[in-house]
């Protein structure tokens, strides 16, 4: 399913009084800021950029350089991240390392070897593999294209003039027809079950040329999907194999957004993983909106509480004009962060009602006892510990008690 920018950016205001904005990267970004987070999926902008597409050239180029000057902005996800699951050389490399074994059970990638020119020897490159027949060839790159989903089986060596290069072969596992999508935001996990390719042998077939996308829909009814025997046993994934892929592949990419496409070996409980894909469609994820956003929440919490500066370096504020943020433990920082979504500008988080606040004259720090309970806080400035209330008006500015004190 399509992001629904209108309904989402509604909903962030209304509920969590965040403002999502989308970014033109046709137009400097200092210009569209200052930004909480960024929120993206640029995927096809940097296959573009590695194909020399000059306007994909320049953009990411204008995103990397905003990101070099603002260093302790929050992505979701890492630019250099996602970029490796845009070459699957580079992913399917990566994958092999997010295997391992879980009782007995293996979850691991399937074999592969890259094919990059017609002039590999194919054979001798699968056999060094430990590659057999049949095989899946899929395009090199994986994203920003409709060819990057056209693959094709591959059932003998006099099927290998059906290879179209640069590509990699993966081993074929038969796998009964069942692919398991899963998605992945944050700590939410989600398992949905898909119609997959069937069980097939090597040399029985010519060559099968078909769309990932098309074969994996859940409305799909191609006869690669249909089952030649009437009795086949399925097996689900097991919960505790799936978390663990999740967290070797969360450690290992340092991704939050992303799906991985898993099969069930025919005859065993093995756990192949043949696929991640960043920010997919989450189709059948009922809670995907309240998880995506409890992960954005969760990043801004993590940036409103900005390290102390020393005191010298305390910037001149004579009022505060707005608030921005709230965190974990309900302070509101009074200086201006970077705020938010990739998509992105900042919103103050006050509740319509007339909220009682207390400020600190000497390191403008605000709390709320409604939040903490706490009505004193220790000042970076080393006084002892100040309260005062304040009542601030809704979507008001916020004025220093005691400006004279400022610093």
């Amino acid at each position: 399913r399509k992001l629904d920018f209108t309904e989402f950016s509604q909903q962030l205001r209304r509920n969590h009084a965040i403002e999502l904005v989308l970014l033109d990267l046709s137009r400097p970004l200092e210009e569209q800021g200052p930004f909480s987070l960024i929120l993206h999926k640029l995927t096809d902008l940097m296959a573009a950029k590695d194909r020399g597409d000059k306007w994909a050239q320049h953009a990411m180029r204008r995103m990397e350089d905003y990101l070099c000057a603002h260093p302790s902005l929050p992505m979701l996800d890492p630019l250099e991240a996602v970029h490796t699951l845009t070459d699957r050389n580079v992913c399917y490399q990566l994958m092999r390392e997010c295997g391992g074994v879980l009782d007995g059970i293996s979850i691991c990638a399937p074999k592969y070897t890259s094919i990059l020119d017609s002039s590999v020897d194919v054979m001798m490159a699968m056999r060094k593999a430990g590659i057999t027949f049949p095989i899946v060839c899929k395009p090199l790159v994986a994203h920003g294209s409709d060819l990057a989903h056209q693959m094709c089986i591959i059932f003998s060596e006099e099927g290998l003039v059906d290879m179209q290069t640069p590509c990699v072969a993966q081993q074929f596992v038969n796998h009964n027809a069942v692919l398991y999508k899963v998605f992945v935001v944050g700590d939410s996990i989600s398992v949905v079950e898909r119609p997959s390719i069937k069980n097939f042998k090597a040399g029985e077939h010519r060559t099968i040329f078909f769309d990932s996308h098309d074969v994996s829909k859940a409305t799909s009814d191609s006869y690669l999907n249909e089952m030649d025997v009437s009795h086949v046993s399925y097996c689900s994934p097991l919960p505790q194999c799936i978390g663990a892929l999740v967290r070797n592949i969360q450690q290992r990419l340092s991704l939050t957004l992303f799906g991985v496409d898993v099969i069930i070996e025919e005859g065993s409980l093995n756990h192949y993983f043949i696929d991640i894909n960043y920010f997919p469609g989450y189709d059948g994820v009922d809670n995907f909106i309240p998880a995506l956003t409890q992960l954005i929440e969760s990043k801004l919490d993590r940036q409103a509480v900005p390290e102390k500066p020393a005191l010298s370096s305390l910037p001149v504020l004579p009022h505060i004009t707005a608030l921005h943020h709230v965190d974990g433990a309900g302070l509101l920082a009074g200086s201006v962060s970077p705020t938010l979504v990739a998509l992105a500008a900042t919103s103050t988080k006050l509740n319509p009602d007339e909220v009682s606040l207390s400020s600190c004259p000497f390191c403008h720090l605000l709390t709320t006892p409604a939040l903490n309970g706490i009505p004193s806080h220790t000042c970076v400035s080393k006084t002892l510990p100040y309260y005062q209330p304040t009542v601030v008006p809704p979507l008001a500015d916020v004025y220093c008690p005691a400006p004279e004190a400022c610093h």
